[in-house]
């Protein structure tokens, strides 16, 4: 106490605004009682969700998920180290890593996968709630945690799914952002310093080896850091303090260096092809004319703020009969497309709003800060206490990498061209959920003190229309991230395409390769490998192009494609319940059988389950 009257006073004499008392909802005492019950309780619901889906074989395995697991398969059995995702050189590997004790355990199956995901979740809503409760409250925190462990659709979907680096974002990006807000509250400990320091640059350095997606988060952690050594170098004329931050600061690069070492090697290794790479990946089409520049933006911020984030926020359970809009090439008439832009519109703007709530408040901060900084070091000295200004760069953090997470999106034409599945490049939005949160419970807490005061039949005083409203739109998130649960649920009844290893139609399918000795054989990206990780490498198989049977396409892993390429009479399969490849591209093959090129001479066909299998069938067919 006699600290705190000697700055108040000091501060009157120096005329300087006293920082706002945000300080008093701080959690700065440990988990106990009705907290810790209400955590244990939220993990163990948020466990036993993501448990019962992945028993279920939710979310339906593909291709890009299989890719990941026929890694991790690698890296258990086969002794490889692969350091990026096969085919996809910005793409860490860290995802496969991860799966081997799961696949030693439960063995390599869509379960397994599914189960790792569900950890890496849980771990994500405990460090995230520890943030969230210093930097806001535990009210917050534990709304937070509870709607995130419930959902949205998206977050299950991606959250679940393996090979979309959504877990990592997530789970690394809490980390970041705790042990930032830690090691600016000035720990007095050195080693707590020198320890937060090394894992800061640690778990930053991963997280931008397992996807360049996580930039926007680690320069919102490396400004809070930089400012702050920058105030203290600026204050603090001690020589050996001076030393200990350059020290310190040598260890967090020193650690972020080391994390993202395989990212460094491939850098240098391929001459920064996978820069160019990862920009070719979100190209498209552009609009033709002088004016084409300015049309893709536009098409950019419409395929963002009215699928990208909405989707992400649950849209799609509020709308469930929404089409997508826009969309390339859609015909929607204007009273189709209506529903979709109204509710994308809607479910955007209560983000936006949100957002700048929270961004206006740090803007004048930062202002003021500027303004003291100017006065010289005496005056900065005196500006708040390390737990309120960490705090407050706790909340910076989170407006400044959601901020830079959706302009990055934006600016890529996946935001308007693959609006339904690049969303997953904005899977690290979760981390920005107390932005929303928060205004919401301070409007609810203000209703509930209301009721508790005046909920009385001849009570005149009415509660403030925007805590009313804030509660209801609290209730309405809790109702969407229902939903989502329940539509996931509702989905993964669908044993065809759900179970465990696989859906009914592969299972079928593998089983007639297998009979027929047809387990060499061609087909599309999105069987092929998703077939290979179900019978757990017991079949090859080499990706064709989608308008060509006979030209290659996109084959990650070269040594699974020359397997099936070396085969005597490999098989042909396509599946005629998508649209992946063109209707011609079948009837090439039967062509060529009916042709009697030499090639395919004792070939035939049948069709199983919705896939059309070209096969050798022996010399006398």
């Amino acid at each position: 106490m006699a600290t705190d009257t000697a700055e108040s006073r000091a501060r009157q004499a120096s005329g300087a605004r006293p920082a706002r008392p945000v300080e008093r909802r701080a959690s700065t005492y440990p988990l106990q009682g009705r907290e810790v019950f209400w955590l244990a309780a939220t993990l163990a619901l948020a466990a036993a969700l993501r448990l019962m889906l992945a028993a279920r074989g939710w979310p339906y395995s593909n291709s890009d998920e299989a890719n990941t697991g026929l890694m991790g398969i690698d890296i258990t059995w086969h002794g490889a180290l692969p350091a990026f995702t096969y085919g996809i050189h910005h793409v860490g590997a860290l995802d496969a890593y991860l799966q081997v004790p799961f696949f030693l355990a439960l063995g390599p199956t869509n379960f397994a996968m599914h189960v790792t995901t569900g950890v890496l979740m849980l771990l994500f809503l405990l460090v995230f709630y520890q943030f969230v409760r210093l930097v806001y409250s535990p009210l917050v925190a534990s709304v937070t945690t509870l709607l995130l462990a419930l959902g949205p659709y998206q977050a299950l979907f991606y959250g679940l799914r393996a090979g979309h680096y959504a877990q990592d974002m997530l789970l690394l990006g809490a980390l970041l952002l705790w042990f930032t807000v830690l090691r600016l509250r000035r720990p007095a400990q050195v080693w707590a310093c020198w320890a937060l320091d090394l894992g800061i640059g640690l778990v930053a350095g991963l997280a931008l080896w397992g996807t360049i997606l996580m930039l926007p988060f680690v320069l919102a952690a490396g400004l809070a850091l930089g400012v702050e050594a920058a105030h203290s170098w600026w204050i603090k004329t001690s020589q050996r303090q001076a030393w200990n931050l350059c020290g310190q600061a040598a260890a967090a690069v020193g650690a972020a260096l080391l994390g993202m070492l395989p990212l460094i090697i491939s850098i240098i290794t391929t001459h920064g092809a996978l820069f160019t790479e990862a920009r070719l990946a979100s190209q498209g089409t552009m609009p033709a004319g002088p004016l084409g520049g300015l049309a893709a933006l536009g098409q950019q911020f419409a395929g963002t703020l009215l699928i990208g984030l909405p989707l992400m926020l649950g849209s799609e359970t509020a709308c469930a009969h929404c089409a997508l809009w826009p969309y390339p090439g859609s015909n929607l008439t204007f009273a189709q497309a209506l529903p979709a832009a109204l509710t994308g519109a809607l479910f955007s703007l209560l983000a936006l709003i949100c957002w700048g709530l929270a961004a206006v408040p740090l803007l004048r901060s930062a202002s003021y800060t500027f303004r003291q900084a100017r006065r010289g070091p005496e005056a900065q000295q005196l500006f708040g206490y390390a737990r309120y200004r960490a705090r407050t760069w706790g909340r910076a953090m989170l407006v400044i990498g959601g901020g830079l997470t959706i302009l990055l999106y934006l600016s890529t034409r996946s935001s308007y061209e693959t609006p339904d599945t690049s969303i997953r490049y904005i899977s690290s939005i979760y981390l920005c959920a107390p932005l929303v949160i928060d205004p919401l419970c301070r409007g609810a807490r203000r209703l509930w003190r209301w009721m508790q005061m005046h909920l009385h039949p001849f009570a005149i005083v009415r509660p403030q229309f925007s805590a009313v409203l804030a509660s209801g739109l609290l209730l309405a998130i809790f109702a969407v991230n229902i939903g989502g649960v329940a539509q996931a649920w509702q989905e993964s009844s669908n044993t065809q395409h759900y179970g465990v290893p696989a859906g009914t139609r592969d299972t079928q399918l593998l089983a007639f390769l297998e009979t027929h000795h047809a387990t060499r054989f061609y087909t599309t990206w999105w069987v092929c490998y998703r077939l290979m990780f179900d019978a757990q490498e017991q079949v090859n198989c080499a990706v064709v192009d989608n308008n060509n049977a006979f030209a290659p396409g996109f084959n990650p892993h070269a040594a699974y494609a020359a397997t099936a390429t070396a085969a005597p009479h490999p098989a042909y399969v396509f599946d005629l319940t998508t649209t992946e490849a063109a209707k011609s591209v079948p009837q090439q093959v039967a062509s060529r059988i009916a042709a009697r090129d030499p090639r395919f001479l004792g070939y035939t066909s049948t069709t199983i389950n919705g896939y059309l299998v070209f096969y050798y069938a022996g010399s006398g067919t």
